[in-house]
């Protein structure tokens, strides 16, 4: 091919949608295939920098894709052909949107002519996925409109951190729709960039917890901020019962999240996909807040129904942090944002909001903190049964004395004297719960319930996992008792990633994200967390592990041979039981390997073969069906709706 050949060497709109994903971030695609699709998958896979995911089914690619921008924070994408492919991908572009991450889909659709008069594999896309709560979705009926409507796709993505979908006729998919000049190719994409933004250019596709500097955080929010945790408009009052609330969004911020909550001794609480983010042995870490709508732990609900403000750190759902069960809001609030976008305080009263990168507006916080003069001391107030605290007494003590305890050995900087020994002490023990000895191991429980011949309890083995997990590890949690098991008894220590489907709480999720992390990060140890009812779901999805050649791929499959959330959630429930198959031969079937565990002597060894393996490996952990998981409720000082 001579040189003027080459400088006319056409592009498809298949072609530009490869080279625009790859301008915006995107590293992969995860997708079902079909007939509406074949141009888009061949551009895809012919791209040196884009990697093809076939998923057995629409629906775990876009739960993949969801899973995958919270894990990197980045723009990525599903394919999906029409009809039934593109219904498919609805659950997990909700699910994407509810929890304010980065996903572009993109469907196919039958030849634009036969749009809206030929039945088969014909429905009207963008309604059905507006309705499903996308604030963009298009379709591309002539290739003059591909790019801008893709560059407004992206734009709506990335500023509003949520889902968006772009549907493509199959014909026009391979419609050339520009000539690509010789070395060129870069500046064709440039304009992509060129968005709306509240952000510079240079800084829109990377994120750093911890870039810039403290004197670029705004002086009066800062100031309001401080006023505000020093209490210092009341001279007169003490200072409020401070907790911290960390959220997904806060990653990379830990040790600027530790200084804070370590200078205003203020518990911290994490929702349940920013486990980890924080070292748990911490011990001003007290747990996991927000499963299934619900608190979750006792000792998080216990320290966050008693507390005065929190400063919630890139929490996406403020729910629990703030309000009763009645809706009502509670606390005070000072928010902190990656971005004003990024922003869950709709609906919440905030007494000062800071946005920027996390980890700097901590740090600006604490300096403000430091220098400010009203600082105040926590000193004593006596109670009138004679005693001695901390705090004043509230209502919320009279009802709750473990309560007035807690909050004593933080204010008064007890929990110095514990690092690193464990928490749950101070809060009395859980529902089949109680700790063993202090500095025995970080954040270790000893088992109330008697285990039966032939079960193991599931928090002996999370126990046990998390100190044998390597520092970049991603686990994922699939919804069920597993979840409350996993939130409770595993320790993460060394800036682990936890992925979960937090506001859907789709059964089956936690497949999809652990392939979405072995392909993200493929020398990374991969843990995927999952109920025996919720497996179920996508357990065709374990093949595309052996199909990907991921490395290091464990499931550990809690088996209790029922819905326990179902179960134990309800009263009078009928149908929850379910037949299972044997898990370690559906394993070996796909191409990997398993044992199972059901006594306590089997835990290390099974557990030190499986995170050895390369490739797929199964763990069948037997729990007795007759054991509840753990699960509170909030209880509010003052019901006004009763």
């Amino acid at each position: 091919m001579d040189a003027k050949q080459e400088e006319a060497r056409s592009l498809t709109v298949a072609e530009y949608v490869a080279e625009a994903l790859v301008s915006a971030g995107v590293t992969h695609v995860f997708g079902g295939h079909g007939g509406t699709v074949i141009p888009l998958i061949n551009a895809i896979c012919a791209h040196p920098n884009l990697e093809w995911i076939y998923m057995r089914n629409e629906n775990s690619a876009s739960l993949a894709a969801a899973a995958q921008a919270k894990l990197t924070g980045k723009l990525s994408c599903c394919v999906a052909t029409s009809g039934p492919g593109a219904t498919n991908l609805t659950t997990g572009l909700v699910a994407a949107a509810k929890d304010k991450v980065r996903v572009i889909a993109i469907t196919g659709m039958k030849l634009s002519w036969k749009v809206d008069h030929a039945d088969f594999q014909d429905c009207d896309q963008t309604d059905i996925f507006r309705s499903g709560g996308l604030q963009f979705s298009s379709t591309v009926m002539n290739k003059a409109a591909m790019v801008p409507l893709l560059r407004n796709a992206i734009a709506v993505a990335y500023e509003q951190h949520t889902a968006v979908h772009l549907a493509i006729p199959e014909d026009i998919q391979a419609e050339t729709l520009i000539r690509q000049a010789t070395g060129k190719g870069g500046q064709l994409f440039m304009n992509l960039h060129r968005l709306a933004s509240v952000h510079p250019a240079g800084l829109r596709y990377g994120y750093d917890a911890n870039s810039g500097d403290v004197e670029s955080v705004c002086p009066r929010a800062l100031k309001e901020a401080a006023c505000v945790l020093n209490n210092a408009r009341s001279p007169e009052q003490p200072r409020p019962r401070i907790i911290i609330g960390v959220g997904s969004m806060a990653t990379g911020a830990s040790e600027a999240i530790l200084q804070l909550a370590e200078y205003l001794n203020a518990p911290i609480v994490t929702q349940l996909d920013a486990k980890g983010i924080v070292n748990e042995s911490h011990p001003l870490v007290v747990g996991v807040l927000g499963i299934f709508g619900n608190p979750g732990l006792e000792a998080a609900r216990t320290i966050v129904e008693t507390s005065d403000l929190a400063i919630c750190i890139g929490v996406s759902e403020a729910m629990e942090l703030l309000a009763g069960h009645d809706g009502l809001q509670r606390r005070q609030m000072i928010q902190v944002e990656p971005d004003e976008i990024a922003n869950a305080g709709f609906g919440w009263q905030a007494e000062a909001k800071l946005f920027g990168p996390v980890g700097t507006v901590l740090r600006a916080l604490k300096i403000r903190l430091e220098n400010s003069h009203s600082q105040k001391t926590n000193g004593k107030f006596t109670f009138p049964d004679g005693t001695e605290h901390f705090t004043p007494q509230s209502l919320r003590d009279a009802s709750n004395a473990s309560a007035q305890q807690a909050w004593d050995f933080f204010l008064s900087g007890r929990w110095k004297e514990q690092m690193p020994k464990v928490v749950g002490t101070y809060f009395g023990s859980l529902p089949t719960l109680v700790n063993l000895d202090e500095g025995d191991a970080p954040w270790k429980f000893k088992i109330d319930h008697e285990e039966r011949p032939g079960f193991c309890h599931p928090m002996r083995v999370f126990n046990a996992l998390g100190p044998m997990l390597k520092s970049d590890s991603t686990i994922a949690i699939d919804t069920g008792d597993s979840t409350l098991w996993a939130s409770l008894a595993l320790c993460l220590t060394g800036h682990q990633r936890v992925l979960v489907d937090l506001a859907l709480g789709t059964m089956g999720y936690s497949i999809c994200a652990s392939i979405a992390a072995g392909v993200t990060n493929r020398d990374s140890q991969v843990v995927c967390i999952v109920g025996d009812g919720a497996i179920q779901m996508t357990i065709g999805e374990l093949i595309v592990a052996k199909q990907m050649k991921l490395k290091h791929f464990l499931v550990i499959v809690v088996n209790n041979g029922l819905l326990g959330r179902v179960h134990y959630g309800w009263e009078g429930v009928q149908g929850d039981t379910i037949d299972v198959p044997d898990f370690v031969a559906v394993a070996k079937a796909y191409g990997g390997s398993g044992a199972r565990i059901s006594h306590p002597e089997e835990i290390a060894p099974v557990l030190e073969e499986g995170l050895g393996h390369e490739g797929l490996y199964l763990i069948e952990v037997m729990e007795d069906p007759a054991m509840k998981a753990p699960m509170v409720s909030i209880s509010p000082d003052v019901d006004y709706f009763a």
